[in-house]
C-alpha cells in the first residue's frame, strides 16, 4: 500500500466517522424533540437566563438576551 493509498484511505475514514456522527446526532435530537409541546421547546430554566431568539423586527436576524 502507497503512502497515497494509506492517506486517501484515512480520509474516507475519518469523513465517513463524521458522516456517522452527523446522523447519529441528528436521529437523537430528532427522537428528543418528537412530540414536544411548545411549552416544553420554548422552557427556560428561570428568569432573565440568556437565550437566543429571532429579532422581533428582522425574521432573518437572532439577538441574544443577555440577563
Amino acid at each position: 500500500m502507497t503512502t497515497s493509498t494509506c492517506s486517501r484511505r484515512s480520509v474516507m475514514n475519518a469523513a465517513e466517522v463524521l458522516r456517522r456522527q452527523w446522523r447519529d446526532s441528528g436521529a437523537r435530537l430528532d427522537q428528543r424533540l418528537t412530540g414536544m409541546s411548545d411549552a416544553e421547546f420554548f422552557w427556560e430554566p428561570g428568569p432573565s437566563c440568556w437565550t437566543v431568539r429571532t429579532h422581533p423586527t428582522l425574521p432573518d436576524r437572532w439577538d441574544i438576551d443577555y440577563a
